[in-house]
């Protein structure tokens, strides 16, 4: 989720792994579909071969099925989130050409293209896309969420069936509190999911995150420490087994 412009999802793809892309964002879209119809040399081969087992759902993640507005900075393609249509038009009356985002997105003060695009669940996302790969719901192994803002609690919400799948054993997520969304609420549901919560050793941009488990006791201290540092945020990693999913879909 945030597939941007699919580096993860060629490296997943290329190690052999059915990946569904979602990403909604036109620029990023279109560099995206790109890069999956480039050809791919076979190992140990000459013949050629497209990442074919990657379908690309162009579609926001959203709680309701519609249409939502996105920006994006213009100097960062990398950096986009929901934007409030009301916060759209007062800053496009304000700058035509190029309008700034104010401070209820994750986007920073400065040129940000406005677009349209449509929004569905997560669970309806992965129910689609799943089929046309000729899979099921319940042979999703991982999922990997790189949203902004106020994209980001609605991937969670809207994934109760993804997250209840007992297959799912691991939710690589960027965890940015200091962003309008990314709120511990996040790690109480997957938490209440039979989630464990992991920091990341490597994955902190302002240094060291303790490289252990995370319990629902320490959520609130854990979120208020990433939010003192402002933007920089950090990639935590949920985890379950096989064993603990089963337990939790069945209310042991």
């Amino acid at each position: 989720v945030g597939a941007n412009i699919g580096a993860c999802s060629l490296l997943f793809s290329r190690l052999g792994h059915p990946v569904i892309a979602v990403e909604p964002e036109p620029s990023n879209l279109l560099l995206l579909r790109g890069a999956v119809a480039l050809p791919q040399r076979q190992q140990h081969r000459d013949a050629l071969q497209s990442f074919g087992s990657i379908s690309i759902a162009a579609v926001a993640v959203s709680e309701e099925q519609g249409q939502i507005s996105m920006g994006r900075d213009r100097s960062n393609a990398g950096h986009s989130d929901v934007v409030r249509d009301s916060e759209r038009a007062r800053k496009e009356q304000t700058t035509p050409t190029a309008a700034s985002a104010a401070s209820e997105s994750a986007l920073a003060s400065g040129p940000v293209v406005y677009s349209r695009v449509p929004a569905a669940p997560l669970d309806d996302i992965a129910l689609e896309h799943v089929k046309k790969l000729g899979r099921h719901l319940d042979d999703i192994c991982l999922m990997k969420v790189d949203v902004e803002g106020a994209s980001a609690l609605p991937a969670f919400r809207s994934a109760k069936r993804l997250l209840a799948s007992p297959r799912l054993q691991a939710v690589s997520f960027e965890y940015v509190p200091s962003d309008p969304g990314h709120t511990s609420e996040l790690l109480h549901i997957l938490s209440a999911n039979g989630f464990r919560i992991f920091g990341n050793n490597g994955g902190s941009s302002f240094g060291p995150l303790e490289e252990r488990e995370y319990r629902a006791s320490e959520f609130e201290s854990l979120t208020e420490r990433l939010r003192q540092e402002g933007p920089l945020g950090t990639t935590l990693v949920a985890w379950r087994s096989a064993a603990e999913a089963k337990r939790e879909r069945n209310g042991n």
